[in-house]
């Protein structure tokens, strides 16, 4: 007795090339409509690929002019307060001077603190 085992494998979005065949013998032009189908879900997944780089892009775009935006807005408010502050000492009010710098850097620093902080948590949570 003779035993003969064959096997095939493939492997890939589309059907084996005999495959592809049978179907045109099955349904009018089958392969043709399959190849068809397959390009279509190709350039789908371009498109939706392509969209999501064109968010990210944008995002970081606007991330990056917040941001900007964010630290002119710190040193305009630090100026303003040293220019207070100034009007205060020529004035010979040193503790109200003292306290117009000392509050307002402070909250600065607490602002780019936390800012950083949250930052760091948002990273994380898109890893």
């Amino acid at each position: 007795m003779i035993s003969i085992l064959a096997s095939r494998h493939h492997q890939g979005p589309l059907p084996a090339p005999e495959d592809l065949a049978h179907y045109n013998t099955i349904i009018p032009n089958g392969a043709e409509r399959i190849m068809r189908m397959a390009e279509k879900e190709q350039a789908h997944r371009i498109e939706l690929n392509k969209n999501e780089q064109v968010g990210k892009f944008e995002y970081l775009k606007a991330e990056t002019a917040l941001k900007s935006n964010g630290q002119w807005f710190a040193v305009g408010t630090i100026l303003l307060f040293a220019i207070l502050s100034g009007m205060f000492v020529y004035h010979a009010q040193y503790v109200y001077a003292f306290w117009i710098m000392t509050g307002s850097l402070v909250a600065i620093v607490a602002i780019f603190v936390t800012g950083k902080y949250i930052e760091r948590n948002q990273t994380d949570d898109y890893e």
